[in-house]
């Protein structure tokens, strides 16, 4: 009967409205999207009982979907109902080629069909969010949001035990989401040629890639459950133990339209104080209905829909929402206006691999490289990065023009030094590789390109502009990746472990870019094969407002009270790892500073 407390109210609407439901629509807090980070907050905001929790999901749950448990890299559930299948604007920079973007339709979202990366940022990196106006904002608290949430498990088996590296200090073993590797791990073969190809290149193994410091080669663990080798999705970590909390309503299948905010400038007399009441629905059974909140209003669906959401609210660009028609209630130029993504480079050396014998490698060898700006350029560094400090000031300009001014060439100008310290000043990783039985990918971890995503007449159909290769700096370094990559599958150890059909480079192969090739056809080559990575951040970022920001340190929307966001949007630039482990320890987080600002008894959080 518990169970049903979740299921059942997709289930009912689904059958028909009839006004027979007696409990009232209204709600201490109201969280937009079932997502990774929204199935974080509904756990943490509801563990106090007095405590009245609405979770709203467009999609339905998937907690003994095949599809969701496998373990398998290859998106069982991609392209299907459970997948957003958004398609980007033709990208100019990249033969005006249109791309798919694979999202997570369901309870649990990008969770439940990534390829269950479990892999941290920088600290160096993090570091630098404080200069954006994120004081105290560092990896030294944010390490322990990290550990909560994160539960390692390690192989039983003694053979497969001695494969794992970590350091046991960085690492959470107690929290809701189950990382690490199995007794199918296995590293001999394949993955000790790897390792020693890469450290003839001077490069080095790096003994944890999560404890802040990516660079090397290295091991990442997986959000899977080892003992019974299923994946651990946001759903089945933080909703589906607690489901039985009376004060948790899961409205899934169910449409969010946008906040409803009260409190726009009259007419006569002072503006008032804009606030969010509550969220306008769309149920399964096609009514529209209104969700009060008494307290907060959470935004958690993601760096494509929460701009949309926030834009249809009146809240975003004005020159954006004019074009919507759509009344101004809080000028925030920010919203949507700062999208970063990494885009990537498949090479293909073998090509006798099937689907079961990629998951098998990728559950055996979890294998992640990342490679610094002295790694990529050697001795061409300092020439190289005299040359990117030169460039920043038009690179600004190129920027702010393609936000349409959202953030103006001054901060963007403030924003691509601190990025360039970052690379040439504290040495963090820039370029990331991965290695499986069909060869590998690559890509540029810390892009400068700079996109935006912004509704639609269609608001399941964001117009979402990643805006690929468009600086030269990312080209650049990519083609330095590349070329290195390439050196690692053409060692004959490599080769030999791969078998006698990886002897030839299929994909780029050298008939296509040769040996010698030059930047000029590396990128005619990028531009008609590069593929996202599907990293998307910063929609939404944390960072000042006067340089694009949307929320502040405790992720409260500017100029709106009671409206939060806590999710992928609000990282304030593209980052190393993968964005999951992130976006767990910043839901942990926000849901501490919302249950610290909004204790029972004491009145609503800007009261």
């Amino acid at each position: 009967m518990a169970f049903s407390r979740l299921i059942i109210l997709s289930a009912f609407y689904s059958a028909a409205y009839a006004g027979s439901w007696t409990e009232p629509f209204e709600y201490d807090y109201i969280i937009v999207g079932g997502g990774t980070a929204g199935c974080v907050l509904a756990n943490r905001l509801s563990a106090n009982p007095s405590i009245s929790v609405a979770l709203i999901e467009a999609g339905p749950t998937v907690f003994n979907d095949s599809r969701v448990l496998s373990v398998s890299p290859g998106g069982p559930a991609w392209n299907t109902e459970l997948d957003w299948q958004y398609t980007t604007t033709p990208q100019v920079y990249a033969n005006n080629s249109t791309l798919l973007y694979h999202a997570g339709r369901d309870l649990g979202g990008s969770s439940t069909l990534n390829g269950m990366v479990y892999l941290r940022p920088t600290a160096d990196e993090v570091d630098s969010w404080s200069a954006l106006g994120n004081p105290g904002l560092t990896w030294d608290n944010l390490l322990p949001y990290f550990k909560k949430s994160e539960h390692l498990q390690l192989p039983t088996e003694p053979e497969a035990l001695l494969d794992t590296s970590y350091e046991a200090s960085f690492h959470g073993f107690n929290g809701p989401v189950k990382v690490g590797w199995g007794n199918d791990l296995n590293t001999t073969g394949y993955g000790r040629a790897l390792n020693s190809s890469w450290q003839s290149l001077g490069f080095s193994w790096n003994l944890d890639p999560n404890s802040g410091d990516t660079a090397g080669l290295g091991l990442f663990p997986l959000e899977k459950d080892t003992v019974v080798n299923i994946r651990s999705d946001s759903a089945r970590s933080y909703v589906l133990p607690v489901i039985s909390r009376p004060n948790l309503h899961a409205f899934t299948n169910t449409t969010a339209l946008d906040v409803n905010l009260d409190g726009v400038g009259a007419h006569h007399g002072p503006r008032k104080a804009v606030v969010a009441k509550g969220v306008n629905v769309i149920l399964p059974s096609g009514k529209k209905q209104f969700l009060r909140s008494k307290r907060e209003v959470i935004l958690s669906a993601g760096t494509y829909r929460t701009p949309g959401l926030l834009e249809r609210s009146g809240v975003g660009n004005p020159s954006v929402l004019r074009n919507m028609s759509v009344t101004l209630k809080v000028n925030l130029p920010g919203v949507g206006a700062h999208l970063q993504d990494q885009w990537l480079l498949n090479v293909i050396v073998n090509p006798n691999f099937t689907l079961e014998s990629l998951t098998i490698g990728w559950n055996a060898r979890p294998l992640t490289a990342s490679l610094t700006a002295a790694d990529v350029f050697e001795d061409d560094l300092d020439t190289v990065a005299a040359q990117l400090y030169k460039d920043i000031p038009s690179y600004a300009r190129i920027l702010s023009e393609a936000s349409g001014g959202a953030i103006s060439v001054q901060a963007q100008e403030q924003i691509l030094r601190l990025r360039a310290d970052t690379f040439f000043k504290k040495g963090v990783a820039i370029g990331a590789m991965i290695f499986q039985v069909f060869g590998g990918n690559h890509w540029v971890t810390l892009p400068l390109s700079t996109g935006t995503v912004h509704s639609s007449s269609d608001p399941s159909r964001p117009n979402l502009n990643p805006n690929f290769m468009q600086l030269p700096w990312d080209i650049m370094v990519m083609q330095r990746l590349s070329q290195i990559q390439r050196k690692i599958f053409a060692s004959p150890e490599v080769q030999a472990a791969l078998g006698p059909s990886a002897t030839v480079e299929i994909l780029p192969g050298y008939s296509n870019v040769p040996a010698n090739a030059s930047l000029a056809q590396w990128t005619a080559f990028y531009r008609a094969s590069l593929a996202p990575v599907w990293h998307a951040v910063g929609s939404a970022g944390m960072r000042r407002r006067d340089w694009g920001g949307v929320v502040d340190t405790k992720f409260r929307v500017y100029g709106v009270q009671g409206l939060r966001i806590a999710d992928a949007s609000v990282i304030p630039l593209e980052l190393n790892g993968n964005p999951t482990s992130t976006i767990y320890a910043l839901a942990e987080k926000a849901a501490e500073d919302i249950l610290a600002d909004c204790e029972i008894g004491k009145g609503k959080p800007w009261s």
